[in-house]
């Protein structure tokens, strides 16, 4: 028998957190490039409802799909982990 997960520790919080930080990145991304959810998500070789999941950050990115989007948006993998400075 596995024990409960907690979905209190403050470990999970931060993932949940930044995985919402790098849905709003990729957002940003295809937004300046004045992409439409659909016409990334067919670049991308994907179903829009996944792409919109990870905008959302309802759903973690693997590292062969970060890839896929740097490409399709023509940035190196990094540069999709860059996270704007929080405003104050």
């Amino acid at each position: 028998m596995h024990p409960q997960r907690s979905t209190s520790r403050p470990e999970i919080k931060e993932l949940r957190a930044l995985r919402r930080a790098l849905g709003a990145n990729i957002q940003r991304m295809r937004m300046a490039r004045q992409m439409t959810l659909h016409e990334c998500a067919k670049k991308a070789r994907i179903y829009p409802l996944t792409l919109d999941y990870y905008e959302m950050g309802r759903r973690q990115l693997d590292l062969d799909m970060l890839a896929i989007l740097a490409a399709v948006f023509g940035v190196k993998l990094a540069g999709l982990l860059v996270f704007p400075a929080e405003e104050n």
